[in-house]
């Protein structure tokens, strides 16, 4: 999974470098977008390697607006490292385990796991991204403060 600006797309490696700090910042999905729009707008159509740099700096806002600290990603698996600032309730994870003890998991490190299937696997950028839109809608801790819900 290749995600980058091509040097053939951006060709001035300075305007390069801005892009990505630009997107690095993003701090909301909207400056994300501005940002990303803008790269639209001063050189075309992006290759499938911006695009995807486009999804994992989403994947990024969507974790920190969940206060995850961390996720990692393979073909079985996707892996978050709640944390003790994550503004997910602790009591409705342990809920979706108990409902799909298949599906969910805590790891002895305390590490939440979300197990996948060979098609989840496929697509796994969407796939995290869909599965952290459904842990902000079913285990979100509308008590936690400073929340970009």
């Amino acid at each position: 999974y290749s995600a980058y600006l091509p040097d053939n797309y951006i060709e001035d490696i300075q305007l390069r470098l801005l892009f990505y700090k630009r997107l690095s910042n993003a701090e909301t999905t909207d400056e994300l977008y501005e940002t990303f729009g803008e790269i639209l707008d001063r050189f075309g159509p992006p290759p499938k390697e911006a695009l995807a740099l486009k999804d994992m700096f989403e994947l990024k806002i969507m974790l920190s607006d969940l206060g995850i600290r961390s996720m990692d990603a393979n073909h079985t698996s996707i892996i978050l490292d709640v944390g003790e600032k994550s503004h997910l309730d602790p009591a409705k994870l342990i809920s979706l385990i108990t409902l799909e003890p298949k599906k969910y998991a805590f790891r002895n490190d305390q590490k939440f796991v979300r197990y996948l299937t060979h098609a989840e696997s496929d697509a796994l950028v969407e796939t995290a991204a869909i599965y952290l839109e459904q842990l902000k809608s079913r285990c979100f801790d509308e008590a936690m403060p400073n929340i970009k819900a």
